[in-house]
């Protein structure tokens, strides 16, 4: 029997970590197993599964010392580790790239679908930082991300292939300096999961203890969510029959606790697995993305799939997602006034099908892996 050819992933986001660029490199690792061995490395914690293999590079918890250990350490293993592809499925487990190009003979390929220095200053909550500014704001700010934008640069010029989730993923590139081809390939949504059609809603609202307009947001709890937009706007509707659900977990979940302890309408119910979403999304009317900042948000689509009304910023990607008033809305970011509007006037319009028509069409899963797929055999042809 032929040996198959051997992809390794380099993340630093996997399950179960919170996340959609986690879950989508979980799923896809599965989908493309019966064609590919796959083997995944990630920090510690990662979990694998029977059909792919995780190794753990370990990592200290502080947030900096984590992202570095991991490059460096994960870059050295794939120099020893047998594979006829590295795929990097996050900027920062590239940068250890720069110290082992020289000594890896295979094939590279880079999705680009979040920037290293925007999220370390947002990370960092950097002095007089704000997460609204932007990637290219973040990559001017000071003299250590100038630097940081270099060495971002110089990473990306160094791989085989670079491809993006979105328009405007490949304006950054090109801002960078980065003039090569590079790819367009949209997130996707697993369209047979994501169906309101699967699900009882009364029932599963029932199990939750869920009555009222439900609102919903689940994210990483991070500075750039904008989670903390969505507090002080909830708190300002005169509905005491509604319901803020806030998934996810992060960073930031002390200080947003914090700010919602006087409304005990706002639920923090944690990280939600993967599996469980469609159930959530079920249940619920309205799902908010109070992004500052964001690229392709899977839980966007996800949302859109299951039909219901949504509500973003439009930042970055998400203003390629959203036709605003056809198949959601969109707002300004950062701006509480327009968010409290948004919440009251959604509940009375009847967007979800159309936004799951839009994701049909535009987003759909088997035509994202398809195209991974073809890629993966471009370049081993090279």
């Amino acid at each position: 029997m032929a040996t198959k050819p051997c992809t390794l992933y380099l993340t630093t986001k996997f399950p179960p970590a919170a996340g959609g660029a986690g879950s989508t490199a979980y799923k896809l690792a599965e989908e493309l197993s019966t064609k590919y061995e796959i083997i995944v490395v990630t920090t510690s914690g990662g979990v694998g599964s029977s059909n792919f293999k995780v190794k753990n590079i370990w990592t200290p918890s502080h947030s900096t010392l984590k992202s570095l250990c991991f490059t460096v350490g994960a870059n050295i293993l794939a120099v020893f580790e047998r594979s006829d592809i590295i795929h990097f499925h996050d900027l920062s487990s590239c940068l250890g790239f720069l110290l082992t190009n020289w000594a890896v003979k295979k094939k590279t390929i880079l999705k680009y679908g979040g920037d290293f220095v925007y999220e370390y200053l947002s990370h960092k909550q950097t002095k007089n930082w704000n997460p609204s500014l932007g990637v290219k704001a973040a990559w001017r700010y000071n003299f250590w991300s100038r630097f940081l934008t270099r060495i971002e640069r110089a990473a990306l010029t160094k791989v085989d292939h670079i491809y993006t989730n979105s328009e405007y993923g490949i304006t950054l590139l090109r801002e960078l300096g980065i003039d090569r081809d590079i790819g367009l390939i949209k997130n996707g949504v697993d369209l047979n999961l994501f169906n309101p059609e699967r699900y009882d809603r009364a029932k599963i609202r029932e199990e939750l203890e869920l009555s009222g307009v439900v609102y919903f947001t689940a994210a990483r709890l991070v500075p750039w969510k904008g989670i903390d937009v969505l507090i002080e706007a909830f708190s300002s509707l005169k509905d005491d029959e509604s319901t803020l659900l806030i998934g996810g977990s992060g960073p930031d979940e002390v200080r947003l606790k914090k700010l919602a302890r006087h409304n005990e309408r706002v639920k923090f119910i944690g990280s939600i697995p993967w599996m469980d979403m469609p159930r959530y999304l079920s249940a619920v009317d309205v799902y908010v993305l109070p992004s500052l900042f964001d690229w392709c948000p899977n839980s966007l689509l996800e949302a859109m799939a299951m039909g219901k009304n949504v509500i973003a910023t439009s930042v970055g990607g998400v203003s390629e997602i959203i036709e605003d008033g056809v198949d959601g809305l969109l707002i300004p970011p950062a701006n509480v006034s327009a968010l409290v509007e948004a919440l009251q006037r959604v509940k009375d319009m009847n967007l979800g099908k159309n936004a799951r028509k839009k994701i049909e069409r535009e987003y759909n899963w088997k035509e994202m892996v398809l195209k991974i797929d073809k890629l993966y055999e471009e370049v081993l042809q090279r």
